[in-house]
């Protein structure tokens, strides 16, 4: 059998990462969270996952820096981030190009694209 696929996901708002929570665990699918950029480097430092979800707009680190220094540090690197956002097409776009993220979510959430964009990236 083979273990659950971990899932780190980052967000500052408790609800959404609750949301995500139940739709992730329906995949079957472990889930950590973290409610700033900082945090989330130290959960994943501490206990890496296969895969983040990582809000852009938070207070401090927003997720665009949060990103850049996880790509900096050689045990991150290559762990694939997804950002969840309300921004639109061509402003995330550009957002990711810069900082090495694969991909986004759109904000609010529907399940069926979370589940779509998690398992081209990992297999649950």
């Amino acid at each position: 059998m083979m273990p659950q696929p971990l899932i780190l996901v980052v967000d500052d708002n408790p609800l959404n990462a609750d949301v995500l929570e139940e739709v992730l665990e329906a995949l079957d699918c472990t889930v950590i969270t973290a409610f700033s950029g900082e945090e989330a480097i130290a959960t994943a430092k501490a206990k890496p996952p296969q895969l983040v979800l990582l809000d852009v707009i938070m207070p401090e680190m927003d997720g665009p820096a949060t990103c850049q220094q996880f790509k900096a540090d050689p045990d991150l690197k290559t762990i694939p981030i997804i950002f969840m956002t309300a921004l639109d097409d061509v402003d995330i776009t550009k957002v990711i190009r810069n900082t090495g993220a694969v991909g986004y979510i759109s904000k609010p959430f529907q399940p069926n694209e979370v589940i779509a964009c998690i398992q081209e990236y990992l297999e649950c």
